[in-house]
């Protein structure tokens, strides 16, 4: 019941677009509106809010600091670089930047220059930390490559698709995706060297109807806080109308789909229900839109199972390498010791037959198999990537780390080669979030 109370508060700041003492400032932050509030709260709320909104402004500053000169050379030597989604509407929608929150950035460029981009960014001092070019696990999806700053503080998604995809039908997504580059438009701006550069940016009309309500409802039938901010800020900015988008949905025939969503939110009819809907409700949609979006969820599900079933496989591969390492580290009171022992050869059993984009993914479940009531087991899967990186030739160093907290301190492990995380767990910024109390070997 409290739940439901605080969606429907969350609501009716969003329909009124006014913010008062009646409103939970914790479900403004929770939800990264605090911002926004700054905006349309008045008085001593505003003063409440200043900091929120310093903080965002601050944060979109440096992510275009950092941007920039990226999307500046890949300009330089001709590959198209279109805008989308959160950065987009930040940076050229809304009349302040700081009310949109987004976390990373989403670009979308031709197939063709991929290669030449992942060459750019890397020359930047850009880290690929994934490509969809090499990978078995993800080979059908959207985006291409993944992109880490330096500093690991920002990320950057590089799409092939402006919509899901899950499988190599893909003649919907390759449809749309075209007459998104047809209608793209030209936007003016001012790079990192002082010239003014000349991106691209959907049509406005395709910026709600492709970069919002069909990624939205094709990815899990439910509306994001930011949703109807952002249909409301392209309809003001660019005189969007209903009829408008009524339109582009049956050139690219998604009518149907447009119609549920607005069913859930409409700023036109001042109509919102946050969260995703009932799970046979989300059936019922996936079934009526299946011709528009060429089945995509029956596709998700189907690639989920055959990926869960490859993982099984992999896990029950890693499980006797991790029951090894747990054992060896109840056994062992210093760390430092039991690391020195793993830099032998043949310290567990081989892992070099685990491809390297499963074997974080495997050592995570078998871990929890073989210790499935400790709450944290960043230590025992960052040996046994450790183990694994030693026994392919290669050189990681092992870290751990603390930082305060409200509740205490707090820990965690991981491991590195060349300076850059190892796994998909932890965080990318672990250097920035927690200070170094370990590592090993103490010379990298």
């Amino acid at each position: 019941m409290e739940q439901q109370a605080l969606k429907q508060q969350l609501e009716a700041l969003l329909l009124n677009e006014t913010v008062n003492s009646s409103v939970d400032p914790k479900i403004v932050r929770k939800n990264r509106l605090g911002a926004y509030a700054y905006g349309r709260a008045e008085d001593e709320l505003k003063a409440h809010y200043k900091a929120d909104y310093i903080a965002a402004a601050t944060r979109h500053q440096m992510v275009k600091t950092q941007l920039l000169p990226l999307v500046e050379a890949w300009c330089e030597v001709g590959i198209n670089v279109l805008l989308l989604k959160g950065f987009y509407q930040a940076e050229f929608v809304y009349e302040q930047a700081a009310e949109r929150f987004y976390g990373d950035v989403d670009i979308l460029i031709e197939p063709e220059d991929v290669v030449q981009a992942k060459t750019v960014a890397e020359r930047l001092g850009w880290w690929v930390m994934w490509e969809r070019a090499g990978s078995s696990l993800r080979h059908h999806v959207h985006v291409d490559l993944h992109l880490v700053s330096s500093d690991g503080q920002l990320e950057v998604e590089v799409h092939r698709f402006p919509v899901q995809s899950y499988s190599p039908h893909q003649t919907n997504q390759r449809r749309i995706t075209g007459s998104v580059w047809s209608r793209a438009v030209n936007l003016s701006w001012k790079g990192a060297s002082g010239k003014d550069i000349v991106v691209k940016g959907m049509h406005p009309v395709d910026a709600l109807l492709v970069g919002l309500i069909l990624n939205r409802s094709w990815s899990q039938w439910g509306v994001k806080p930011h949703d109807l901010l952002d249909m409301r800020a392209l309809i003001l900015r660019y005189s969007v109308t209903r009829e408008d988008l009524e339109k582009r949905a049956n050139e690219l025939a998604c009518s149907r789909t447009l119609e549920l969503f607005l069913n859930l939110c409409n700023p036109w009819e001042q109509t919102l229900s946050l969260g995703t809907v009932p799970r046979l409700h989300h059936l019922l949609n996936n079934l009526r839109v299946r011709q528009e979006n060429g089945d995509l969820a029956w596709r998700r599900f189907t690639r989920k199972l055959g990926l869960s079933a490859q993982l099984c496989v992999y896990v029950l591969r890693v499980l006797p390498a991790v029951w090894h390492v747990r054992r060896r580290l109840r056994r062992t009171q210093s760390l430092n010791h039991l690391l020195a022992q793993m830099d032998e050869p043949d310290t567990i059993p081989p892992l070099t037959s685990i491809p390297q984009e499963w074997l974080s993914l495997a050592v995570k479940w078998a871990s929890k198999l073989v210790d499935p009531r400790s709450k944290g087991t960043c230590v025992l899967r960052s040996l046994v990537l450790y183990c694994a990186a030693k026994q392919r030739g290669e050189t990681p160093v092992f870290y751990s780390g603390v930082r305060r907290e409200r509740q205490g301190l707090t820990g965690h492990a991981w491991v590195e080669l060349k300076g850059r995380p190892l796994g998909k767990f932890g965080d990318l910024r672990a250097h920035h979030l927690y200070k170094v109390n370990f590592r090993h070997p103490l010379q990298a």
